[in-house]
């Protein structure tokens, strides 16, 4: 049984703040923004629209994805920067961008498109487990 009031909400929340500042430097001009939209087929302005509506939402998940790898790594008794890193990247890799593959495939999105943003992914989910890992 995993013990709820173990989690440390101040590393969760870190973590969470983390990733989100990740994916404003991997999204942004000089790294992969402009390669991102020519890949969605779209312009700066067209997903400028929704912009608030999606960074208020994306924080939330965000928020929600640092809970559940802390519940994860809680469960599996991870308490090291190396094993949240390695555990992060396992479900990154095994779980979020195989997954993401499968819609990438049927929805006939480009392939770089799916290397943008399950990079992303990855990448955000070891930072992640590292912190929470670090953080026990």
């Amino acid at each position: 049984m995993i013990d709820y009031a173990a989690i440390n909400y101040t590393a969760v929340l870190v973590a969470a703040i983390a990733s989100f500042l990740l994916g404003a430097i991997w999204f942004s001009p000089p790294v992969f923004g402009p390669a991102w939209l020519r890949a969605l087929g779209k312009t700066k302005e067209e997903v400028c629209g929704r912009q608030r509506y999606a960074l208020a939402i994306t924080a939330v998940t965000t928020w929600i994805t640092a809970y559940v790898l802390a519940v994860i790594m809680l469960g599996l008794k991870i308490a090291s920067a190396w094993g949240g890193a390695i555990a992060g990247l396992s479900i990154g890799v095994g779980i979020v961008a195989t997954s993401m593959l499968s819609d990438y495939l049927f929805c006939n999105f480009r392939i770089k498109l799916f290397f943008i943003q399950a990079g992303h992914r990855v990448i955000y989910l070891v930072i992640m487990g590292a912190i929470l890992g670090a953080w026990r």
